[in-house]
C-alpha cells in the first residue's frame, strides 16, 4: 500500500504527518510526504529513511492581502492538476491530510481520482482546511475530542509522535496501538473499494 500524507505551515501539522509516514514505512508500506519545501519539513524528512518527498508551490490564503489571495486562487487549479499527476504517476492508494492550506488541493485531487481520503485533526477545534476536507473524508482521526462540535465518522487516536520523541515504553505501546488501528482501517477501506470495483465489472 502506498500512502500520501500532506501537511504544511506549522510543525503542529508537519510532525504528526511525518510520524504517520514513518510508521507506515516501518510496517512495510510506502509513504510519500507532500509539502511546500519549507525548512521545517526538510529538516523533519531527512531523519526518516525511505520517505518520498513531493513539493507544490502554494501560499496560505488567510491573512494575506487581496492580490496574494487572487494569486492563491489562480494557483489552485494549477496545483490540483499537478497533484492529479502525482497521485496517478506514483500509484497512490490513499491520502491523509493533516491541515494547512495544502490540504485543499490535495483533497480535491484525491476526490477527483476517487482515492480514499482521511483527515487527522491535531487540535480541539477543526481547522478551516480540515473542515473542508472532512466533507470528503472516509474517516476523521482526532488528536483530542473536539471542543464545541460533534462530527460523525470520527475516531480519537491521539497525536502521532515521532520515534525520536517517544519518551517511554508506555508511550511506545500506546502509540503503536493507535497507528495499528489507522493502518488496518486504511487497508480495509482499500480492500472494500477494490472488491466493489471488481464485483461490478
Amino acid at each position: 500500500m502506498k500512502i500520501l500524507v500532506a501537511a504544511a505551515k506549522t510543525g503542529g501539522h508537519i510532525y504528526p504527518a511525518i510520524a504517520v509516514a514513518e510508521e507506515f514505512i516501518k510496517n512495510g508500506h510506502e509513504a510519500m510526504f507532500l509539502g511546500t519545501n519549507s525548512l521545517i519539513e526538510k529538516n523533519a524528512i531527512q531523519t526518516v529513511p525511505g520517505i518520498e518527498h513531493q513539493v507544490i508551490n502554494m501560499q496560505g490564503f488567510r491573512g494575506n492581502g487581496v492580490f496574494n489571495k487572487i494569486f492563491v486562487l489562480i494557483q489552485l487549479p494549477i496545483n490540483i492538476f499537478k497533484l492529479l499527476r502525482i497521485i496517478y504517476k506514483n500509484k497512490i492508494d490513499s491520502v491523509i491530510v493533516f491541515g494547512g492550506f495544502i490540504t485543499i488541493p490535495v483533497t480535491i485531487a484525491a476526490a477527483i481520482m476517487s482515492k480514499p481520503i482521511f483527515v487527522h485533526e491535531q487540535n480541539a477545534i477543526l481547522g478551516s482546511a480540515n473542515k473542508l476536507s472532512s466533507k470528503f473524508a472516509k474517516r476523521i482521526f482526532l488528536g483530542m475530542p473536539l471542543h464545541d462540535k460533534i462530527i460523525n465518522n470520527t475516531e480519537i487516536v491521539g497525536n502521532p509522535i515521532r520515534e525520536s520523541f517517544k519518551a517511554s515504553s508506555h508511550t511506545d505501546e500506546n502509540n503503536n496501538i493507535k497507528m495499528y488501528f489507522i493502518i488496518n482501517y486504511l487497508r480495509f477501506i482499500i480492500f472494500l473499494k477494490s472488491f466493489y470495483i471488481y464485483s461490478h465489472n
